[in-house]
């Protein structure tokens, strides 16, 4: 079997690497310069996220049974779901600076 590490454990050892990389301060800084708009119809919730450049990030949340639905963990939800996808992103206009 395969150890694997705890997320505290993953990212002290993340922080020891000296390369170029995307870090979660470079995430948070570009989210925090974001608009970000919601949309909730029914049970499901949109988070729009549009980033300085223009280019948006769309997350969504749902639930089944009505009973279970909360806007304020939708949006919490939402959110996360949308700004996940801003690293990949990242990763890749890091790669092309690199390349040069």
């Amino acid at each position: 079997m395969v150890a694997v590490l705890s997320e505290q454990d993953t990212l002290a050892k993340i922080e020891t690497k000296t390369a170029p990389r995307v870090t979660p301060q470079m995430i948070e800084d570009k989210l925090a310069a974001s608009k970000v708009d919601y949309v909730v119809s029914g049970t499901m919730t949109l988070c729009i996220i549009t980033l300085p450049n223009g280019y948006n990030l769309v997350g969504e949340s749902a639930c089944v049974d009505p009973a279970n639905f909360d806007e304020e963990i939708g949006r919490a939800i939402a959110y996360r779901n949308a700004s996940a996808k801003l690293w990949p992103l990242e990763g890749y206009a890091l790669a092309e600076r690199m390349r040069g």
